[in-house]
């Protein structure tokens, strides 16, 4: 089993994390000769020189017993009891267990506690998940190669059986493409496309889908979105392959546009752009609050080549800068052009304006829905239209 002595692990672990992790290890050693070791993200993260906001700990050569009482003493919330898994401050505390599905649905799983490095490590997803952090000996446990996958950018199933029953790691494959710029490996793309994700509760859908959003490395996401067939399954339109390409060069080539109040936005604009599929059922698939339907319910699709009016009709109610169609240079030239980027298009009177002029009732509307029209074909009429490239 390879290992690694890392010294300097704690070095980009903030200090807050750093006092409690120090304070289970003491109580539990101390007072059970229990050995803690950090497992799952963060040592991955940490490798990989990312941000560390999360710890998870297994105590090992402890009682199932004595654990419990030890929590209980440490004063640590039990809400994960019934897995053997606490929470004191900002950590996750566990005992290392192995898990066996025996009913549909994320809960289904009888779960078992193991004195086994190795088998607590197998149940994990991936291999770069399934490292062990010795406290005691600052020592890196590699049983499944995961220093050599983290190496090579590679994502690898470590146990097929173990991976098959949780469906919802498809999408962590994703996500974690997305988020870390990874690889997938061929035998593990076979084995996701070969599982049927229909038992996933959406809120656990969306929690991964967010992740893949928020990340940097979008066009990654997308391919594995599609290669990995979760459209397919979770809204039936997968992209052509032409499409799926064209829209991966967009998130790529456009990212240096991306607006911070609009970034979770992007993904699904772009990917709009090319399904055949409703803004609508694509939303519903994946779960997403209220904010996402407000942004992206009625987004149009660019049309080509991009006329003025167009952009216009995208800033009748608000100014371009928080349209997330704004991630394309040429609409953002068009709308810095007509004086729309931060303000909304001003077809040149108001209601209060009509009502003086003696317009009563629905004719208000009607009349400004025949003015906006007009405005909108002037400005085809009179100014040159901005083609996509």
């Amino acid at each position: 089993m390879p290992k690694l002595y890392f010294p300097n692990f704690y070095k980009t672990i903030p200090n807050h994390l750093i006092k409690q992790i120090n304070h289970i290890y003491t109580y539990l050693h101390s007072n059970y000769n229990a050995d803690c070791k950090i497992v799952g993200g963060a040592i991955r993260d940490r490798l990989l020189g990312r941000e560390i906001n999360d710890i998870d700990i297994e105590c090992y050569n402890i009682s199932t017993q004595n654990f419990h009482k030890a929590m209980n003493e440490l004063n640590a919330d039990g809400f994960g009891k019934s897995f053997f898994v606490y929470k004191l401050g900002d950590i996750d505390i566990a005992l290392p267990r192995k898990e066996t599905k025996i009913a549909n649905g994320h809960r289904g799983f009888s779960v078992e506690p193991v004195d086994n490095e190795k088998d607590a490590c197998k149940r994990r997803d991936f291999t770069i998940n399934a490292m062990l952090y010795d406290i005691k000996s600052s020592t890196i446990l590699d049983y499944f190669s995961g220093l050599e996958d983290i190496s090579n950018k590679i994502l690898r199933v470590i146990d097929q059986n173990t991976f098959q029953e949780d469906s919802l790691r498809v999408l962590r494959g994703m996500q974690f493409a997305s988020r870390l710029h990874f690889k997938i490996e061929p035998n593990s793309i076979e084995l996701s496309k070969s599982m049927d994700l229909s038992d996933l509760a959406k809120e656990r859908i969306f929690i991964e889908f967010e992740k893949m959003f928020l990340s940097t490395h979008l066009h990654y996401g997308l391919y594995y979105l599609e290669e990995l067939q979760i459209s397919k399954k979770l809204w039936n339109t997968p992209l052509t392959t032409k499409n799926r390409f064209k829209a991966m060069r967009d998130m790529k080539r456009y990212q240096k546009y991306f607006l911070p109040h609009l970034y979770p936005y992007y993904f699904l604009a772009i990917y709009y752009q090319y399904t055949t599929q409703s803004m609508d059922n694509i939303l519903s698939a994946i779960n997403t609050p209220n904010h996402y339907k407000r942004v992206l319910k009625n987004i149009s699709k660019i049309p080509h080549p991009l006329a003025n009016s167009f952009v216009a009709s995208q800033a009748l109610k608000d100014g371009i800068k928080n349209s997330p169609l704004n991630y394309h240079h040429k609409v953002i030239q068009t709308a810095k052009y007509l004086n729309i980027w931060d303000k909304p298009f001003d077809i040149g009177i108001t209601p209060q304006q009509l009502i003086s002029k003696g317009f009563k009732g629905a004719k208000i509307g009607q009349e400004l829905s025949k003015i906006q029209q007009q405005r909108l074909k002037e400005l085809d009429a009179h100014t040159p239209s901005q083609n996509i490239n």
